[in-house]
């Protein structure tokens, strides 16, 4: 573990996980158990180094390439051919995406008319017209062409037999021409014919695993001199006017709709997933012959390389592909017996175990009259009760029914915590990093997400090039994440999410509340009736906090949402659980922060751990309603009981009165919330989690 940096004299990295992980479980280690521990977190960060710090660089690269040279006898043929044309570039790119055998096995308007499918169906009607048109390479009025070849990069120079080894699987593939520049040079230099270069480039591929053969890029974003880039916001906004947003399923989507078969087939037993990819995604589609100017690459040797397909890095080929994958999606839900979702080229599907041979047979005969008969990449199809979607690995099995990070991606996640020194200071793409990958898998453990805010707030104001200096929280929060990814390993099942948390519903239980900064007032409502629109009481209770604010007001915020805190924690005191609802009250920020589950660093800490957990651990959730905001004078009822007057002084019926006093288990777990304490250290996060899910578990 040669990378691993000791964070204190005292204890190493591990050990401080260690200690935080047997915080977080509750757990009174003894020696032996503890060195254990130690060896079983030093093996699995052990094993993410061993499997992400694989560095292919250079010359890797160039073992892959094997001394690869184009083939000099096939750019020569085109270039004649280019030359016989007229050195007509449109009429070049008609007559090679023509060859004998390529277009009849491609994408094209014959197919989509032959499809069962609504024709005259939004969606369709604008891919009948890629399909006739193909691929249109806009610019505004105003483009300036980089006319000239730009300085070949350094990057590509130093791999080059890599790079030209990938690029010419397309012209081998019959998707792309590489000409001599003796030939280029004879088309004409104007606005309507003149070629338009960008630049290649090349990049390691990290992996995991690593790729030798690394990644060849294609830059149209920063061209030399005055040229305009092809990729742009103009760029943008003019191609989500011609083919719409894109909406990638996401797993929430994917959880709800496992559901939805869960209910239809009457159980989970007879769920199977399963996967299949398209091959060559966007260079399933041609560019038109009248863009090809525009694609330009130069090569060595005193070549130009022109795409006659799609090609990934330009901005526009998501837009355009996603509207194929949007019909391909609908042509293929209408007719199998269960669903399917599209991420760009992967799809992914869920259905019962009886249908799943013909529900797979349909998304493949679908997308092969779609793109050709080639278009399936048949070694990857998957299927069976647990799967990796988009990343997540989705488990529907009876023992399971829950969702965690892929093992992949949790042991990126892993390598990225660790691979960094909290007290030497973070490069700021690196904390952005690891603070994306936080939001993210908090997914997984809601009660993680207010570990997010510390690492966001290091980012805030500096420049991009900076190495940040971490302040204790943010390194608390970093040791946190440690020590939870390392559970995920450790003990699966139990923080592995279950599947039902992210169905959606209308909610059973309305709580309205207020609170002031020395006290907290709730009343409870459950919802009745078809809309859920009748309103019948069944709880009121006020509440005089201990702490002391002295009339702290940037407290109130939290204050405020600590009064959702003392109503979730009635209901499960009283065995209310695994219910949904919503929330009324007079504060915009609280009602906010309960339904994004978005949290600033501050006050507002220890409660909204203690709002999360109520979520996983009782299963309160939010219901699929928009939460009410009413104005502080139409909450008399809860603001009083907020200042101090009781249930009973405002006449409310002895029997929906509750009250909590100090002994009570719910009065400790508010006090655990004090707006005033600030956890810097990762010992005292755990711990009050630790404090936290017991009372929870026991109310």
């Amino acid at each position: 573990m040669g990378r691993l940096k000791n964070v204190s004299p005292e204890k190493t990295t591990i050990e401080r996980v260690c200690d935080s992980i047997s915080a977080i479980a509750g757990l009174s280690v003894a020696k032996s158990d503890s060195a254990l521990l130690v060896e079983k977190v030093r093996a699995i960060v052990q094993k993410a180094y061993d499997v992400n710090s694989q560095e292919m660089g250079i010359a890797e690269a160039l073992e892959w390439a094997d001394n690869f040279q184009l083939n000099e006898k096939e750019i020569t043929e085109s270039s004649r051919l280019f030359e016989t044309l007229g050195y007509d570039l449109p009429a070049l790119a008609r007559v090679l995406q023509s060859r004998p055998g390529r277009r009849e096995n491609r994408f094209s308007i014959e197919r989509l008319e032959a499809l069962d499918f609504d024709q005259d169906d939004p969606d369709m009607l604008v891919l009948k017209g890629l399909a006739r048109d193909s691929i249109i390479v806009d610019i505004p009025k105003d483009f300036v062409r980089q006319s000239e070849k730009p300085p070949l990069r350094e990057a590509y120079l130093q791999v080059r037999g890599a790079v030209e080894k990938t690029i010419y699987e397309n012209v081998a593939q019959n998707n792309a021409v590489i000409l001599d520049d003796s030939v280029v040079a004879r088309i004409p230099n104007n606005d309507v014919d003149g070629v338009h270069y960008s630049s290649v480039s090349w990049t390691t591929a990290s992996g995991p695993p690593p790729k030798p053969k690394g990644r060849t890029l294609i830059d149209p974003s920063h061209p030399v001199g005055v040229a305009h880039p092809l990729n742009s916001e103009w760029t943008r906004a003019n191609i989500i006017s011609k083919m719409g947003e894109i909406v990638h399923p996401t797993i929430i989507m994917l959880a709800r709709a496992i559901c939805r078969m869960a209910d239809r087939l009457g159980g989970w037993d007879r769920i199977r997933l399963w996967k299949l990819d398209l091959k060559g995604a966007f260079t399933l589609i041609d560019f038109d012959p009248a863009s090809i100017r525009l694609l330009a690459l130069g090569l060595t040797g005193g070549r130009t390389y022109f795409p006659l397909a799609g090609i990934f890095g330009l901005t526009i080929m998501p837009f355009i592909f996603n509207v194929a994958s949007k019909v391909l999606s609908k042509a293929i839900n209408l007719k199998i017996f269960g669903e399917v979702f599209i991420y760009v080229d992967d799809l992914m599907g869920i259905t019962d175990v009886d249908h799943l041979e013909l529900d797979m047979e349909i998304a493949i005969s679908f997308s092969q009259q779609m793109f050709g008969d080639d278009a399936v990449e048949f070694r990857k199809m998957e299927s069976g009760k647990k799967l990796v979607f988009i990343g997540w690995e989705v488990d529907t099995s009876d023992e399971a029914k829950s969702f965690s990070m892929s093992e992949k991606n949790l042991s990126r996640a892993i390598y990225r915590f660790f691979d960094i020194d909290i007290e030497r200071g973070v490069p700021f793409n690196v904390m952005e990093t690891i603070a994306s990958l936080a939001s993210r898998y908090a997914l997984v453990c809601p009660w993680m997400q207010p570990y997010t805010g510390h690492l966001y707030a290091t980012l805030k104001g500096q420049n991009d090039r900076a190495i940040l200096h971490l302040l204790p929280a943010a390194k608390a929060c970093i040791l946190r994440w440690r020590a939870f990814f390392c559970l995920l390993i450790l003990d699966p099942m139990k923080y592995r999410r279950p599947i039902a948390d992210l169905e959606t519903g209308p909610a059973d239980i309305l709580i309205q509340y207020d609170s002031s900064l020395t006290g907290l007032g709730v009343l409870i409502f459950r919802l009745e009736g078809v809309d859920r629109g009748d309103e019948s009481l069944i709880m009121a209770c006020s509440l005089e906090t201990p702490f002391q604010l002295r009339g702290d007001s940037s407290c109130q915020n939290t204050m405020e949402f600590m009064g959702v805190i003392l109503g979730l924690g009635l209901l499960a005191r009283e065995g209310i659980r695994n219910v949904r609802f919503r929330l009324r009250g007079d504060s915009k920020t609280s009602l906010a922060w309960a339904k994004k589950h978005r949290f600033k660093p501050g006050p507002s800490e220890a409660t909204a751990s203690a709002f999360l957990l109520f979520n996983q651990v009782c299963g309160l959730w939010m219901g699929n309603e928009e939460n009410e905001f009413i104005l502080g004078i139409t909450n008399v009822e809860c603001d009083g009981l907020s200042r101090g007057k009781t249930p009973s002084q405002l006449g409310y019926d002895p029997s929906i009165i509750r009250s909590v006093v100090p002994d009570d288990a719910l009065y400790q777990l508010i006090c655990l919330c004090d707006p005033l304490t600030r956890l810097t250290n990762e010992m005292e996060i755990s711990k009050l989690h630790h404090k936290m899910e017991s009372i929870l578990l026991h109310l």
